[in-house]
């Protein structure tokens, strides 16, 4: 990651703990190299190794998904962009019943 922000391979990520990494990001966006979603991704990422899949999974009930009876119409596409998500689980008349996943690359390309 540093060596893509550098533009170069510096060899920085061999000799930098998580921490200094971490404080590298909060200078790179004060100096406006990065914004504050580009730093706080970057920081997340150095912490994934530590974590459960618990601790970033989204409960099943508070999912944001869709019947795959669903009419893609204006009103349906606003409230998915309003969501937020990148990807939102289809089932099959219950929620139990998963059957595909929508990307919103595959929605965005199929409305050109």
């Amino acid at each position: 990651m540093v060596d893509r922000i550098l533009g170069e391979d510096h060899g920085v990520s061999n000799l930098m703990s998580r921490s200094r990494m971490k404080k590298m990001f909060e200078i790179y966006e004060k100096e406006q190299k990065l914004n504050c979603d580009e730093r706080k991704i970057l920081q997340s990422t150095l912490d994934l190794s530590t974590k459960t899949l618990k601790e970033v999974m989204t409960p099943i009930d508070k999912v944001f998904m869709l019947d795959i009876k669903s009419n893609l119409d204006e009103a349906l596409k606003r409230q998915i962009y309003e969501k937020g998500f990148s990807w939102i689980p289809i089932y099959d008349g219950s929620k139990e019943k998963i059957v595909g996943v929508l990307s919103m690359r595959d929605m965005i390309l199929a409305n050109t």
